[in-house]
């Protein structure tokens, strides 16, 4: 279940928080921006003053705090154990009470909730973007054609899928030969968008002996609602969620998106038929745990690199598994970029509201990739692996993007 820390909670949390300024040299806005109030010691002293009413709610200080990318840098490297992203999050949720939800984002999270509404809404925008959005050639991405109120006609967005994973593919995948059965938590991204992934996963599990569990009820994690601030939201998300896969007779949740497990490690508490408690995996966890039963095909079209996502290294702590699987197929043709946990500027919404500062961050991932002398650069994450490849089109790299899961099946 998602939960709000109170204005007091905020103050005694923050207080950790010692100035020290190691989060300038690591926060990616910061380096773009250059901005107090757009690193994590300056966001926090701002809440800081806003926990002791020493700082009143308004537009800026929403603004100020809705630029942080939520990445979990600043975290991952914080010598106080302070909370960063938690912190953030519920000073957006406080200011939400105060002020209510900037119009733009309320209208995009009301889209989540029923799940008729989401799926209605991906529809028509399978229908409308060859209308409203133009391919731009040097670009994998669309872009406004006209310009729509709230929208920034700069923003590129992905091509809208016209078919989606689940209502193709949601039942029970039975292996051949079972030797264990796992459920498959698809999320939003790769329901919509990239429905590739979902079956380069189905493909490499089931073709190895395990058997896949697909919930046609499952449907957004909710864990944007509640970056954002709305929590009831993502709580009403989360127990749909629940609904989906309570009672299933699986002992693993497999995720190939690391926000949708970010949110099911943290606020989710499944269990099977049996009344235990599901453990949530990502993918490359799963097949490194059990890669005794897994064959892959050998890598053999030039030189890999391994892209972090941010959700996954800093937050979930999975930084290994995804370079052991690729090491054990590249045949010593695999090498690490510089910087390979910087964020790629993605962001989910962040990259919609702050196209420029997501850009200049996509940029410099851009620079590291092509420093690396890989011509394929993987990722664990949908929403990094469709930021690559703008980026990539946009600089008209020689270079392939692909998700861990497409490059494991060969």
């Amino acid at each position: 279940m998602y939960k709000d820390q109170s204005l007091s909670e905020l103050q005694d949390a923050v207080f950790r928080c010692v100035k020290c300024g190691m989060c300038r040299s690591i926060c990616p806005v910061f380096q773009i921006e250059g901005a107090e109030a757009s690193v994590a010691r300056g966001r926090l002293a701002l809440i800081e003053e806003f926990a002791r009413d020493k700082l009143k709610a308004g537009d800026n200080l929403t603004r100020v705090l809705s630029a942080c990318i939520m990445c979990g840098r600043c975290q991952a490297n914080r010598p106080n154990l302070v909370e960063v992203v938690k912190l953030i999050r519920s000073g957006r949720s406080e200011l939400a009470r105060f002020l209510g939800m900037p119009l733009s984002r309320k209208l995009i999270m009301e889209l989540f909730y029923p799940r008729k509404r989401l799926y209605f809404a991906f529809k028509l925008g399978s229908w409308l973007q060859k209308f409203l959005l133009r391919r731009i050639p040097k670009e994998r991405g669309l872009r406004l054609r006209y310009p729509i109120p709230l929208l920034n006609r700069g923003v590129a967005f992905p091509p809208i899928a016209r078919e989606f994973f689940l209502p193709k593919y949601s039942s029970t995948h039975k292996a051949s030969r079972e030797r264990m059965r796992v459920g498959f938590f698809v999320g939003c991204l790769i329901n919509f968008v990239l429905p590739e992934i979902g079956t380069s996963l189905l493909e490499v599990l089931t073709k190895n002996g395990v058997s896949v569990v697909l919930p046609a009820e499952q449907g957004c994690c909710g864990l944007p609602a509640f970056l954002s601030g709305q929590t009831e939201l993502a709580n009403k998300l989360n127990q749909k969620n629940l609904e989906a896969f309570r009672g299933l007779d699986i002992q693993v949740l497999v995720t190939a998106c690391p926000t949708c497990g970010e949110a099911l490690k943290g606020y989710y508490e499944l269990v099977n038929k049996r009344g235990e408690r599901i453990e949530v995996l990502d993918i490359s966890q799963f097949l490194w745990r059990h890669k005794e039963l897994f064959s892959f095909p050998k890598f053999t079209d030039g030189i890999l690199t391994y892209h972090d996502p941010c959700h996954l290294k800093h937050i979930q702590g999975v930084d290994q598994e995804p370079r052991k699987l690729l090491k054990m197929i590249a045949d010593g043709k695999f090498v690490e970029m510089d910087e390979a946990d910087l964020c790629c500027g993605f962001g989910g919404l962040y990259s919609f509201f702050h196209s420029q500062t997501a850009s200049a961050i996509n940029k410099r991932k851009m620079k590291n990739i092509e420093s690396s002398g890989a011509n394929t650069v993987v990722t664990a994450c949908p929403g990094c692996l469709i930021y690559f490849r703008q980026g990539i089109q946009l600089k008209k790299l020689p270079v392939k993007a692909k998700h861990l899961i497409d490059v494991l099946r060969g």
